[in-house]
């Protein structure tokens, strides 16, 4: 409950979302996509892409919709002594610099001998798929430089391990890429809230849950100094049934809400809203107000302007996976 009081100044809400649709994957792809088409990148992705293009690192992901249409490359840090043992693949252990398995000038000879190879294979491949590939391996292989300086900005797994929050402990990894300048964007997620039984019992853990988890994010930004660099959005496929089903359970339904907070959020700001029934009212999208001819909130505008928030409506990425609306709205402004 002190959540809501806290960041209320901060805090933006949009109620009364339209996702189309009461199927998880298309739920999912549909909220952070703002299209029901498979293969269609994720707002991350996009953002990635535009921000810092060809960079193997600019995407951090640990679940929720990452698919990047080939637009980026994705980086998963699941295990944080994974990450140190590749960035320090000459030391014996990664925290000691001493003990290397080769000496620095034949370590500098395995480094340029597998460039110079990379840069044969790129030149030979002529077949479109095949220069893809190698230009993906070509990318991952240049990131060496750079692991090493996210590696030394992550925290150890055992303060990741610590953190008595999963979304605490995902957020810790994706802030280190972000003040290292390596990663733009990235998808953290927590589940449970499909409540066919139980919802109100089970409810009530996984909102205080999703509320501390927020707190703590905020309260990590603030402390790594990313305070107004940074934009935080929490999404859900969908949402649940105004009414309770034979187990006192709520199904899905079409309806849901976002939240925002951060650099170029509006703070303090509500748009949108349902009724008692739980069905979507329609607003002016021009104002915004509420408006019995206006038009229903659907994914597509929540992502036109989060793309223009970001500044990459224009960008090469942007364009080439345009997202069509009938109409725009002006929910960041």
């Amino acid at each position: 409950p002190q959540f809501f009081p806290k960041y209320q100044n901060k805090l933006y809400v949009i109620n009364g979302i339209d996702t189309t649709t009461g199927n998880h994957d298309t739920g999912t792809r549909v909220i952070w996509s703002g299209q029901v088409a498979d293969g269609f990148p994720s707002f991350a992705a996009v953002v990635a892409a535009a921000k810092t293009p060809n960079n193997p690192l600019a995407f951090i992901s640990n679940g929720g919709y990452e698919s990047t249409g080939g637009l980026t490359s994705l980086t998963r840090l699941g295990n944080v002594d994974t990450v140190q043992n590749i960035a320090y693949a000459n030391r014996i252990q990664a925290n000691d610099p001493a003990r290397t398995f080769h000496s620095s000038a034949t370590w500098d000879r395995i480094n340029m001998m597998q460039r110079e190879r990379l840069d044969d294979m790129t030149r030979r491949q002529s077949l479109p798929r095949l220069s893809r590939s190698t230009s993906a391996l070509y990318l991952a292989r240049s990131a060496d430089n750079t692991l090493p300086m996210l590696a030394a900005a992550l925290p150890t797994q055992a303060q990741i391990n610590a953190a008595t929050n999963d979304l605490h402990r995902q957020a810790l990894v994706a802030l280190a890429g972000f003040k290292t300048g390596l990663a733009v964007s990235a998808s953290i997620s927590t589940g449970g809230f499909d409540t066919h039984g139980n919802h109100d019992g089970a409810h009530q853990p996984l909102m205080c849950n999703l509320l501390y988890g927020l707190d703590m994010i905020m309260t990590e930004i603030t402390n790594q100094g990313l305070d107004g660099k940074v934009v935080v959005c929490v999404g859900s496929d969908f949402g649940r049934t105004p009414g309770y089903n034979a187990q006192n359970g709520k199904d899905h339904w079409n309806i849901t809400s976002m939240l925002f907070m951060g650099a170029g959020i509006p703070g303090g700001k509500l748009v949108g809203a349902s009724d008692d029934s739980f069905r979507a009212t329609t607003v002016n999208p021009s104002t915004l107000a509420p408006d019995a001819s206006g038009t229903r909130i659907r994914c597509e505008h929540i992502q036109t302007a989060l793309r223009k928030l970001a500044g990459v409506s224009d960008s090469d990425a942007a364009r080439k996976f345009p997202i069509p609306a009938t109409e725009t709205m002006p929910l960041f402004t």
